[in-house]
C-alpha cells in the first residue's frame, strides 16, 4: 500500500558492524572447507560484517548471527533511482549460514531449501549495498528458523525477513 498519515516508530539500530568497503571480502579459496560455492552468489558482491569466515578451515563457533554486505553486480534500480524491493527476497534467502556460526566448521556440510520464507518490506532505498543481519534463533529435528533485518548503508531498516527451512545433508554426503 501506499503511504498513510499515522504513527511512527523504529525500535531497531543496525549493528555496529564496518561499512562495505571495510568489511572483508567474502571469498572461498581452493581447498577451503566448501569449495562448492551456488551459482546464485555470482550475482553479488558480498562483504563479511559480523561472525566468522565459515569458508575456513579454522575458526571458533560462536552466537548464530551473521551480518554480511550484499550489492548485486547488475543494478536493481527503479527509473526512479529507488532500490527494486522484489530484488530484496533473494538477498534475505541467504540465513542458514549463521547456522553454521553456531555450529563451527567441522560440522557436516548441509543444504537449507526454505518452506517459509516472508519479507516485510519496510522502507524504500537508493543505497546500492544492503546489509543483512541475521539469527538464526532455533534449529530442531530437521528444521530451522531464522530472521533477518536489512538494513541500507544510510542506517534504515529496509526490511524484515523470517525464514523456516528445512536442514538435509548434501546428496554426495549421505550414505545409503
Amino acid at each position: 500500500g501506499r503511504d498513510r498519515d499515522g504513527i511512527e516508530v523504529a525500535d531497531a539500530a543496525p549493528p555496529d558492524v564496518p561499512q562495505p568497503h571495510e568489511a572483508r571480502i567474502i571469498e572461498r579459496p581452493r581447498g577451503s572447507v566448501t569449495n562448492w560455492v551456488p551459482t546464485f552468489y555470482q550475482n553479488f558482491e558480498t562483504r563479511l560484517a559480523l561472525g566468522e569466515p565459515w569458508w575456513e578451515a579454522d575458526w571458533t563457533p560462536g552466537p548464530a548471527r551473521l551480518a554480511r554486505w550484499f550489492r548485486y553486480k547488475i543494478d536493481q534500480q527503479l527509473a526512479d533511482g529507488r532500490f527494486d524491493p522484489l530484488a530484496l527476497p533473494p538477498i534475505v534467502d541467504t540465513m542458514p549460514q549463521a547456522l553454521l556460526q553456531k555450529l563451527g566448521p567441522h560440522h557436516p556440510p548441509f543444504h537449507a531449501p526454505s518452506l517459509d520464507l516472508t519479507v516485510h518490506f519496510l522502507e524504500d532505498t537508493t543505497s546500492q549495498w544492503l546489509l543483512t543481519n541475521v539469527h538464526a534463533r532455533r534449529a530442531r529435528a530437521g528444521y530451522a528458523t531464522a530472521d533477518c533485518e536489512v538494513w541500507d548503508a544510510q542506517g534504515r531498516l529496509v526490511a524484515f525477513a523470517t525464514q523456516t527451512m528445512m536442514l538435509r545433508r548434501l546428496p554426495e554426503l549421505v550414505k545409503s
